[in-house]
């Protein structure tokens, strides 16, 4: 399985390259221009600094506490067998 999962991504990566109408256009409706940097207000600070490292930040602690509950539940569900094996 993990052959033809290389050899699928290897025959993808070739086409991707050979094939020059893939790369990268400029759209011929929208005039070309310089790209400007988005000013530093506080709505693009909030919206691209702040809500990304907080949903980071989140995120691992969700981790932190999905692998506890887990660990909790083990140990509990080991504790019964333990009890009930010892009651037998």
């Amino acid at each position: 399985m993990r052959r033809l999962n290389f050899a699928i991504a290897t025959v993808f990566m070739i086409i991707l390259s050979t094939v020059d109408e893939l790369a990268a256009q400029v759209p011929s409706n929208l005039p070309a221009g310089d790209p400007e940097p988005l000013p530093f207000t506080p709505v693009n600070i909030i919206i691209y600094i702040v809500l990304p490292v907080a949903l980071f930040v989140f995120y691992i602690w969700w981790l932190k506490q999905r692998k506890k509950k887990r660990e909790e539940e083990l140990r509990e569900k080991a504790e019964e067998n333990e009890s009930s094996n010892q009651q037998s």
